[in-house]
């Protein structure tokens, strides 16, 4: 990202071009995982081979990130986490097996790994031209883990043919959204030249049932999200980076910025107020991202101390009344019963609104 006028120094890449930080600190360690589930045969072998990145992939150093701006970079972390997750359900003769197994992470990166399972549930079904293992995934989650399933379905979107695609008007029209979200920040993570020059990523309105207006703020969410990891959380090269966007898109980008600030951390209390004023007037929707992240974590199990420090923080509230909040400004069910999918974005408004 030579583009980017900034002194902020970049990340060094491990000497070996492999993945050189200390393992993950889980409860049962990575590796456990694999134990935990059973191969499917040459099938899975196949699945993994073909769609399984190595680990170097989502080392910041090979991405050109800029380096972590205090203390080590958690980037690495949370895609060492996902990519369990993601290996797992490739892996695994069912995703309820791989689910199970990976509850043996720690919860400061188990929702990592959960999204990274919705990307195999997507992968899975998409290689079978039709399934419905995404289906039975968010069945026998309980929902717990609706958010961080549906995100990473958005991945899968971005790895597959678009022929064998779901039918994405088939999702529930709340959630679904975050399909786009996810989409979004793959793009950015995997392709960021390519999306700060361009200013935008491009989804094809033709299979989403929605508004376009609408897919373009859930999709720079998305963007916004990955920012977090390519900035470093640096809260400057935030503001720079958004800045060169257009500015109807600012405030879903603060947002996408807040819900990674307050679900992946990496930052102390005093950054994210720092990164809060940054946002200056799309304040309220940084907090609107960071109450998302709060609820997405409460309602997982998966709280841990900075999810308090950043509801404090972001939203001027309490983990709880962030989540709260939430709650209150949830669309009218029959709406979403009636398939409307402009609801996901009235939410966010609304939210947003409470948050002001």
């Amino acid at each position: 990202m030579s583009n980017i006028s900034t002194t902020t120094a970049r990340t060094e890449a491990p000497a070996s071009g492999l993945c050189a930080q200390p393992r993950l600190a889980v409860d049962g360690g990575l590796e456990s995982v694999a134990l935990l589930v059973d191969r499917n045969g040459p099938g899975a072998w196949l699945r993994e081979r073909i769609m399984l990145p190595p680990q170097r992939q989502v080392h910041p150093a090979h991405r050109g990130f800029f380096a972590w701006a205090e203390g080590p970079s958690i980037t690495e972390h949370v895609g060492r986490a996902f990519l369990t997750g993601y290996g797992t359900g490739l892996r695994a003769r069912s995703l309820r097996h791989a689910a199970a197994a990976l509850q043996v992470l720690a919860p400061q990166w188990r929702g990592f790994a959960m999204e990274g399972l919705g990307m195999a549930a997507g992968v899975r079904d998409g290689l079978r031209l039709g399934g419905h293992q995404f289906a039975d995934l968010m069945v026998y989650s309980g929902e717990r883990h609706s958010y961080m399933l549906y995100v990473g379905l958005g991945w899968s979107l971005a790895r597959l043919p678009r022929f064998t695609w779901p039918r994405l008007d088939r999702l529930d029209p709340l959630l679904a959204p975050l399909v786009l979200d996810g989409y979004g920040f793959h793009e950015t993570f995997f392709h960021t030249e390519a999306v700060l020059q361009r200013r935008a990523v491009a989804f094809p309105a033709r299979y989403w049932p929605g508004t376009r207006a609408d897919s373009q703020q859930q999709v720079m969410q998305g963007v916004g999200r990955a920012l977090w990891f390519v900035a470093g959380g640096n809260p400057n090269v935030l503001a720079e980076m958004v800045d060169r966007f257009d500015a109807g898109m600012h405030g879903s980008l603060w947002a996408g910025i807040g819900l990674a600030a307050a679900y992946a951390g990496g930052r102390d209390a005093v950054t994210l107020r720092q990164l809060r004023e940054g946002a200056h007037e799309h304040r309220c929707w940084i907090a609107q991202g960071a109450a998302f992240a709060v609820e997405a974590r409460l309602r997982a199990g998966l709280d841990v101390p900075h999810t308090e420090t950043a509801a404090q923080e972001l939203c001027g509230r309490s983990a709880t009344e962030a989540s709260a909040i939430t709650w209150q400004a949830r669309p009218d069910p029959a709406r979403i019963d009636a398939g409307d999918w402009s609801a996901y974005e009235q939410w966010r408004q609304a939210v947003a609104g409470r948050l002001a």
